[in-house]
């Protein structure tokens, strides 16, 4: 029992709607309140149904104060304080003219707390009351136990010697129980030596319970490895002892709780009058109470996390010395490659397998850079640091467009395009913070058999499809050999019919036959799915290794193409349509075109012809973007002339040449509209789309055009 509430009340309580909560807990505040009335104090029409808390409380003597007409009602004679005014401004006043006089065991409680022009639905809005119940103030020595709901708001006044809940030696098993609901609870107990301690009580007084200890001292990114391997939990226990370490425990490891499951903080910071002003715990929670009722921030900011859990946490239970809450939502924990080979390691499911290929190396970029191009060690560094290389098998995943592949609660790596970024993130999902993510909906369609996890989340996009897709194709054919049967499985939009020729050129040139190709539209329950950690992720690292893709591939698409005399030298120019237009196009081709450039425009060719056009080349210019990505089929390193917008932050052409060694020479333009100041914010943006990378640009035909002519003498 906790506050005299059984298991089953706290559950339900969790899972029923606002509405409902708030009569249960009005008809436990009242009839725990003893033999005192009802105070009802309303501003005009209250918004309370007084007719049916008459009906609810027989026993109870309701009585009405109009707050228009003053504060100081006669409060001797009543033991429950209702405000149902909607007036946060006259909160606080109210409370300090009534609390004091309550008598112990009584409330105040709050009637739909959100702000009367609440538009937003979810969570109520901060309530003026909440500071006072974390800070100083007159009355806090008197409070007892405090329950913030999400639309309702109610303070006990504490009774002499005792206590919300008390949490020492053998109580604890009592505790749990009255938190968690059902035969073999899932719980966490997060904690050093003595959380282990207390882990171990746990399994032995909690028959069937599932208990897993996680130590305080671990790094984040291990924790939530741990805790979404053994999640989602009905109870999280955290047991540091510690303000920072609680705080830093409810921001990345409260939605691990499943909807209804509860977070309880023990010893935490007391209600007895001293100053919570530097907790940092208590200054954590105040931070989301003041979020509730906000429009939720899904951007990629250090708000989000704060945010979210404004929006997750349902009830704030606080006691004593401790707190409880509540979640409400369903999160699914995303998970990088490595932390999925610890979550495989520790199950042992045979739903998730994870192979380790390649450990992790530091690869030194073999492309050269111009006297005139300055390196920016961001964009262009000296050194790559590789992660390890990782085939996977899974067993009945749920497979969407845009790359997302989701089994049970984890998001699995396949997901991102982006595996190093410190943002995870993908298109069809909803960010619930940093290392959470929702917004999916189970298939209804099955796919049997093994296949190969294909998809992009940019479908259909030739540079996309050229560096993230291809890039995982060097685990094609060892599992192609170790299942026969495997085919490679990729999605389209609803207007299309089959993938477009260049991409399936494409693979067929990397591997992987059309005949092996199975197209979806719509989500699908996979029977086997073969994952692979991909050697090129922008801007982060590439793999030497993809080399032998790059070779594989070029040398068939080359064999296919149809240009009898390639020209020596090439310049890739670019559409008007297309985004990064440099204004001077027309000038620079007559430029290029004297010193002995062919112009072409690579999407009005097939990708055999434009593979063995850079093949051919003993130099290639061009302005930056996918048109330059058939760099790396030309096995021999060239001379590259890149004209770009400063404001195109993407390094492909340099993580290109850092693998077949080419020479870049960097002409750097500024674009018409700037990103804020930040010349890589598309990196943070949630589109990936600011106006800078996309942003037209001006090639300075006098400063940058003497330069364009020294770099094109020298030449050989």
């Amino acid at each position: 029992m906790v506050d005299g509430r059984s298991a089953r009340d706290e559950r339900s309580m969790s899972k029923a709607r606002p509405a409902v909560r708030m009569r249960r807990d009005l008809r436990e505040v009242v009839s725990g309140s003893g033999s005192g009335g009802v105070l009802v104090a309303v501003d005009g029409a209250p918004v309370l149904d007084l007719a049916r808390l008459r009906h609810d409380h027989p026993q109870a003597e309701v009585g009405v104060l109009d707050v228009g007409s003053g504060l100081a009602p006669p409060v001797e004679s009543f033991s429950v304080v209702i405000d149902a005014t909607r007036r946060p401004d006259l909160r606080p006043e109210l409370f300090d003219a009534t609390f004091p006089r309550i008598p112990p065991g009584g409330a105040f409680f709050v009637v739909d707390h959100r702000p009367p022009d609440s538009k937003v639905s979810g969570p109520a809005a901060e309530d003026a009351l909440w500071p006072r119940v974390v800070s100083t103030g007159p009355a806090r020595s008197h409070m007892g136990r405090v329950v913030l709901d999400e639309h309702h708001l109610w303070v006990e006044r504490s009774r002499v010697g005792r206590r919300s809940l008390t949490i020492r030696g053998q109580s604890l098993p009592g505790v749990v129980r009255s938190l968690v609901d059902g035969d073999n609870p899932t719980i966490a107990v997060v904690g050093s030596s003595r959380a282990a301690k207390r882990a171990d009580q746990l399994r032995r007084d909690i028959p069937g319970a599932q208990v897993v200890h996680v130590g305080a001292a671990t790094s984040t990114p291990r924790r939530h490895a741990r805790l979404a391997t053994h999640g989602p939990f009905d109870l999280m226990v955290d047991a540091t002892f510690d303000d920072s370490a609680s705080a830093e425990l409810l921001r990345w490891g409260f939605l691990h709780l499943r909807r209804g499951g509860s977070l309880l903080v023990l010893d935490a910071s007391p209600l007895d009058g001293t100053s919570n002003d530097s907790s940092a715990f208590w200054h954590a929670l105040s931070g989301i109470v003041s979020r509730r009722g906000d429009q939720p921030v899904y951007e990629r900011s250090p708000e989000l996390d704060w945010s979210q859990l404004a929006t997750a946490i349902a009830r704030v239970d606080v006691g004593s010395r401790h707190v409880v809450l509540t979640n409400r939502v369903r999160a699914l924990a995303m998970l990088r490659d490595r932390q999925l080979w610890h979550v495989a390691q520790s199950r042992n499911d045979p739903a998730i397998r994870v192979h380790e290929r390649e450990a992790p190396l530091r690869f030194t970029s073999r492309a050269t850079l111009g006297e005139g191009t300055k390196r920016h060690p961001k964009r262009e560094p000296e050194t790559y640091r590789v992660p390890g290389l990782y085939l996977r098998e899974y067993r009945d995943v749920f497979c969407y467009s845009k790359q997302l592949v989701v089994k049970g609660d984890l998001v699995l790596p396949e997901s991102f395009r982006h595996p190093s970024y410190p943002w995870l993130s993908n298109r069809r999902l909803k960010p619930l913070g940093r290392l959470f993510a929702g917004g999916v909906r189970p298939p209804t369609q099955r796919l049997e058999g093994t296949y190969f996890h294909l998809v992009g989340e940019l479908r259909h996009h030739f540079g996309h499809a050229m560096t993230e897709q291809l890039s995982r194709l060097w685990a094609w054919p060892a599992a192609k050999a170790l299942n026969p049967d495997l085919r490679a499985l990729v999605s389209i939009g609803p207007r299309r019919a089959t993938l477009p020729e260049w991409q399936l050129a494409l693979y067929e040139a990397a591997g992987v036959p059309r005949t092996d190709i199975v197209i979806f539209r719509e989500p699908v329950i996979v029977e086997r799915l073969i994952g692979a950690t991909p050697m090129f992720s922008m801007p982060s690292f590439v793999h030497p290794g993809i080399a032998e893709v790059w070779d594989r591939a070029g040398a068939a698409l080359g064999s296919r193409a149809e240009i009898d005399a390639p020209p020596e030298r090439i310049f890739v120019s670019r559409a008007p349509a297309l985004n990064r237009w440099c204004h001077e196009t027309p000038e620079l081709e007559r430029i290029m075109t004297q010193h002995g450039y062919e112009v072409i425009l690579p999407e009005r060719l097939p990708l055999p012809d434009q593979v063995m056009l850079f093949r051919r080349a003993k130099a290639v210019a061009g302005f930056a973007g996918s048109g330059m990505f058939n760099l790396m089929f030309a096995a021999d390193p060239k001379p590259v002339l890149l004209i770009r917008s400063s404001g195109y932050a993407a390094t492909n052409e340099y993580m290109i040449s850092s693998v077949r060694g080419h020479h870049l020479e960097v002409i750097e333009c500024p674009p018409d509209r700037a990103s804020g100041g930040n010349p890589r914010a598309w990196l943070t943006d949630k589109q990936n789309q600011s106006p800078a990378i996309r942003s037209p640009f001006h090639f300075d035909l006098d400063a940058d055009g003497e330069r364009l002519e020294q770099i094109l003498r020298a030449l050989p």
